[in-house]
């Protein structure tokens, strides 16, 4: 991920093999669409904002909002990590980070999108148990237009 200069909240996600036409309709479907997350509950999705294109009009990466203050799931899953990297991290919070994550996840599928590669990796924590699913843009997901559904 990229900082973007003069805009902190949000990071630039540049694609190595430039995606086809497909992945650039599912982005902008995504863009057009984006699920309802409970406000103020501690959970959030790094949701594509924009696309970046190249100087051809051709899809080189997508925006998104920045992550502060995460770390890999994993962190809370391992004793050890946890003890080192998140010490306040206790059953009350490792309760709470697990509703919250639940809570995302219920709000994905309610919208019609579903987490293909849901784990420790593609969620972060932060040290307040507040959870965000990063990796949207892997995300599978059902377009309607003209009456038609694709599946991307």
């Amino acid at each position: 991920m990229l900082a973007i200069s003069g805009d902190k909240s949000l990071v630039a996600k540049l694609y190595r093999v430039p995606p086809g036409a497909a992945q650039r309709a599912k982005l902008e479907w995504m863009i057009a669409h984006p699920p309802s997350v409970p406000p103020g509950r501690g959970i959030g999705i790094a949701w594509p904002q924009d696309l970046l294109l190249d100087d051809a009009g051709g899809l080189a990466g997508i925006l998104l909002p920045r992550v502060r203050d995460g770390l890999p799931l994993i962190t809370a899953f391992n004793p050890k990590r946890r003890a080192a990297e998140l010490p306040q991290f206790d059953r009350v919070r490792l309760l709470l980070a697990a509703q919250r994550l639940a809570e995302v996840v219920e709000a994905m599928h309610r919208a019609g999108y579903v987490i293909g590669d849901l784990n420790e990796s593609n969620v972060l924590i932060s040290p307040a148990a507040e959870v965000t699913l990063i990796d949207a843009d892997s995300f599978q997901v059902r377009a309607l237009r003209d009456a038609k559904v694709t599946t991307y």
